[in-house]
């Protein structure tokens, strides 16, 4: 396994067959963390100009829908990734063709750990269901 190796460019959006042997040594089959940090910087002035002209359902009209919405997502990130980290497990496997395959997010290190030396939980309940 690697934690948060230097990726190649494209890492997340290549084909597979297109990757370099060098890259295929390196990472093929080899499960890696990447640590992803809970960082707030939206802010509604720039919610507002991302969003101008949609008209989705989900796009906040005032700015208290919009940081209702910021908070949820603060609780729901937290609720999920405790210490404010997410360590996400991917590997490049096969399981897509042109990009790694994602084994899931985890909130502590050691469960992301355990999922890279045992492999992703879904891939067991496909074997078992």
């Amino acid at each position: 396994m690697l934690i948060n190796p230097k990726l190649p460019e494209h890492f997340f959006d290549r084909a597979n067959d297109a990757r370099s042997p060098r890259e295929l040594k390196k990472f093929w089959q080899v499960p890696i963390i990447l640590t992803d940090e809970y960082e707030e910087n939206d802010t509604w002035e720039d919610y507002q100009k991302r969003t101008a002209g949609f008209e989705a359902e989900y796009i906040a009209k005032t700015e208290a829908d919009f940081n209702k919405w910021i908070q949820e997502k603060k609780e729901s990130w937290f609720k999920h990734f405790p210490s404010g980290t997410a360590y996400r497990v991917h590997c490049l496997d096969g399981g897509a063709w042109d990009r790694p395959t994602s084994w899931g997010a985890f909130g502590t290190l050691e469960e992301a750990k355990q999922c890279c030396w045992t492999g992703p939980s879904w891939r067991k309940e496909q074997t078992n269901g």
